[in-house]
């Protein structure tokens, strides 16, 4: 696997992000998979310390993620001690400070620990040069959608869950307000508005220095479409009415792209947020 790679063991549930209700419901490892994955780090998932000595012995990987509480996780942490692999124990059981004094177990993260805290605590590791998780944004989110009902349900459960919403029916709002407000993090988009297509509006916004990041919807299946949408940069094509559980790891996703890409979607200059659209 080389180098920006870890292993997971058997770690439980966390918040997403600290310090904001938006991130503060429990989500499950799939969540710090998605974040380390959009920062180009490698994972390897174990459920067991077998499996993942098994997976050390196959991977080569950078650290061992692991909680010390399961049954033989000190055997897993000793055979990682003995590859040189790093290890970031999740909790600390009353074994752990000997391996602590005799391998070198570098960081212990509470049970309380958001899942941010451990990207950040992985990233030291790894001796990236970038910026911490942000622990006081709910996110600017633009809902864009004709109809009335999806619209609301989408935006008042976004609402409810932190994020700062504001909504468009038609594609003309959906440019004015991101052209005047770049604060606007993530869009999600619907494929079919009265005065455009919304394939049409990420077409113009892969053409912007800074753009936001995109999450098209839709309510047709169609392959085509939804790969072209991907490779014009869209995070996700998702078919309608969209599983909001899932919109809601997917925008969790885009702010932690954001902040973790060595080359931003947009960029951050003295005195605020300056969004570059191209000339027409």
């Amino acid at each position: 696997m080389g180098s920006n790679s870890i292993v997971i063991v058997d770690v439980k549930d966390r918040p997403s992000l600290s310090g904001n209700p938006a991130f503060a419901r429990i989500r499950g490892t799939d969540t710090l998979v998605q974040m380390l994955e959009s920062i180009s780090i490698s994972v390897g998932r174990a459920k067991t310390a077998e499996d993942g000595v098994t997976l050390m012995d196959l991977l080569h990987p950078d650290l061992l993620l692991i909680d010390p509480s399961i049954p033989d996780a000190l055997a897993a942490i000793d055979y990682a001690a003995v590859l040189g692999i790093d290890v970031i124990a999740m909790t600390q059981p009353e074994e752990l400070p000997n391996h602590v004094k005799s391998y070198g177990v570098h960081w212990t993260l509470l049970e309380d620990d958001a899942w941010g805290s451990v990207v950040e605590v992985v990233l030291t590791f790894l001796g990236e040069n970038r910026p911490a998780v942000p622990k006081n944004t709910g996110g600017r989110i633009l809902v864009v959608d004709a109809s009335g009902e999806d619209d609301e349900r989408v935006a008042q459960f976004l609402a409810g869950r932190g994020f700062s919403v504001s909504t468009a029916s038609i594609g003309s709002e959906c440019m004015d307000l991101l052209v005047s407000d770049p604060s606007i993090e993530v869009v999600v988009l619907d494929s079919v508005l009265p005065d455009v297509c919304g394939m049409e509006i990420l077409k113009s916004l892969s053409r912007w220095q800074s753009p936001p990041a995109v999450i098209m919807t839709s309510p047709l299946i169609d392959r085509e479409v939804a790969q072209e949408a991907r490779s014009l940069g869209a995070l996700d094509y998702m078919i309608k009415p969209v599983n909001l559980q899932t919109l809601e790891t997917n925008i969790v996703t885009c702010l932690v792209r954001s902040q973790y890409k060595p080359q931003p979607w947009w960029k951050r200059v003295a005195g605020g947020f300056v969004r570059a659209v191209p000339s027409s």
